[in-house]
């Protein structure tokens, strides 16, 4: 029940990789109040969520790895771990 964003590309394939679009990060950061967690759900997809929406850092990286073992293709997994994203330094963390 948390809010979170899907960020791609227009084809939703390989769009993953749409974090490295120049500002693009950035720009859907600010869509909410506060830091965020990026989690790159799959080779075709990232997930944004809300660091106050979001469970515990350690229910978080249960979820993805349980995610991952049963529902990601193990060719399409990019991790197991959220990433953390401090909006005051404009930096993507572990």
């Amino acid at each position: 029940d948390m809010p979170l964003y899907v960020l791609t590309n227009t084809r939703g394939f390989y769009g993953a990789a749409a974090i490295l679009y120049e500002g693009l990060l950035e720009q859907c950061v600010r869509k909410f109040p506060g830091d965020v967690f990026v989690i790159p759900s799959s080779v075709h997809e990232t997930i944004i969520v809300a660091e106050s929406e979001a469970p515990g850092r350690e229910e978080l990286g249960s979820m993805i790895e349980e995610i991952n073992e049963t529902q990601v293709e193990a060719e399409e997994v990019l991790s197991d771990r959220a990433y953390y994203y401090d909006r005051e330094s404009g930096k993507l963390a572990l």
